[in-house]
């Protein structure tokens, strides 16, 4: 990874408002993104990556799912550069390690061969078979290489380890580890809470299809973000004295006293919004003078392994109530705290869905919506939820809203300022482009 790349990746902070209520308890809201630079012309030569490509062949996947699901994997393996290297496991009730990691180099013709040949079997041994995508990466890992299990389930857990307590922390220990996870759900059967918090808890992308042919837009969204990554491991954090902080991005994972985000790509940003609590004995004097809220610490790795740190203290001046009033608000930042806060009803409503309460549910989407209404993705995004709303179909509503509101909170966006028409996202990377329904292809 060249230096001009990493002199190229800016840290910006942006306030809500430009300054602190002096002489009352307030909060302070903070937008903070490391913006990476835009994208070249030309790309440079990426790190390897090493895919362990992980296929659920249960019984429930027998006909086109499995079909499309192997089409996915065939066009994922022949984008791959041949200083790449995958690997490729079926699993139903028992784990079969069709292709042990090897490079694309001398053996790719081999390997769409083995996927083609896979047959649709039993029962689901998820677990299982996201441990044996690993095992085969890890003993490979290196600083200049791009690790990560691609799961795909269409089905519930019903063999080996089920339940979140029991995988998470794998993934956890797997991303430590060097190898991250990202997660496929097809269909309706399938368990969207353990599959997205496999991703959140392996710092990898998570999607799902209505139907398999669905999946082959977030396949290739997958993959055309690896091959555009310039920043890994990225963790934010604040520390202030004297002050509550709070991170707004409901769905990032948390480490420790950070937050981990998502990894970067050119012509992106990834972003943390928080709330600094400020009581009134450190509100200042309302004279313009500078108070401190704290020290914000940015680390993140290249492509070639170096950790890479950033450090910058959040400062704003203390104005009393007649000059605060005159101060304007940060539109950029209040819509993206308006689009968290629909985030989270969404995710609310999902759980009034699984209890059959809808008139809960439709509630939480005319907030939303409200708070939403100058954003026509998030209005598009709480429409198709609550069409699904209106015909009480609670398994689809529960998966969209749970995918809609990770997108929102924890996926990367662009650098560039989005445009009002989601049509003109036509024109930027597709892992950057916003849609209104998460499990179906991009119309």
């Amino acid at each position: 990874m060249s230096d001009t790349v990493q002199q190229n990746i800016q840290l910006k902070i942006q306030p809500k408002m430009p300054a602190v209520l002096a002489g009352f308890d307030s909060k302070v809201t903070i937008l903070c993104e490391l913006v990476g630079p835009s994208m070249p012309v030309d790309l440079p030569e990426r790190s390897p990556l090493h895919l362990a490509v992980v296929l659920d062949k249960s019984g429930s996947m027998s006909g086109r799912p499995l079909d499309e699901a192997k089409r996915c994997a065939v066009q994922m393996v022949e984008k791959l550069s041949d200083t790449d290297q995958v690997s490729i496991i079926e699993y139903d009730n028992t784990i079969n390690t069709l292709v042990p990691l090897q490079p694309i180099s001398q053996n790719k013709q081999a390997i769409l061969r083995k996927i083609q040949s896979i047959q649709s079997g039993g029962s689901t041994n998820l677990f299982g078979g996201w441990d044996a995508g690993r095992k085969q990466l890890v003993p490979y890992v290196a600083d200049n290489v791009l690790s990560r299990v691609l799961l795909l389930s269409d089905g519930q857990a019903n063999i080996g380890l089920q339940s979140p307590d029991e995988i998470l922390p794998h993934c956890q220990q797997a991303l430590e580890q060097g190898v991250s996870t990202s997660t496929y759900g097809l269909g309706r059967n399938f368990n969207e809470d353990l599959m997205v918090e496999m991703a959140n808890n392996g710092g990898g992308s998570t999607y799902y299809g209505e139907t398999a042919d669905d999946l082959a837009e977030p396949f290739a969204e997958e993959f055309d973000m690896l091959n555009a990554l310039c920043a890994k491991n990225i963790f934010f954090s604040i520390q202030s004295e004297g002050h509550q902080v709070k991170v707004l991005n409901s769905q990032l994972l948390k480490v420790e006293e950070a937050v981990r985000t998502s990894d970067l790509s050119y012509a992106s940003k990834v972003w943390v919004a928080y709330e600094i609590s400020v009581p009134k004995e450190l509100s200042g004097d309302g004279d313009g003078t500078e108070v401190d809220l704290g020290k914000l610490h940015v680390r993140y790795t290249d492509l070639d392994g170096e950790t890479h740190e950033l450090l910058q203290t959040i400062q704003l001046p203390s104005l009393n109530p007649v000059a605060f009033a005159a101060v304007l608000e940060n539109e950029e930042v209040t819509q993206l705290v308006n689009e968290l806060k629909a985030s989270d009803l969404q995710v609310q409503a999902s759980r009034y869905a699984r209890q059959g309460d809808w008139t809960q549910v439709q509630r939480l989407l005319d907030e939303a919506k409200v708070l939403a209404q100058s954003n026509p993705w998030v209005v598009g995004v709480v429409e198709t939820l609550e069409q699904l709303a209106a015909q009480r179909d609670q398994i689809m509503f529960q998966k969209e809203a749970l995918y809609s509101s990770r997108s929102i909170s924890a996926k990367l966006r662009s650098s560039q300022a989005y445009s009002t028409n989601l049509g003109d996202d036509d024109v930027l990377p597709s892992f950057l482009r916003r849609k209104t329904r998460a499990g179906t292809k991009r119309s």
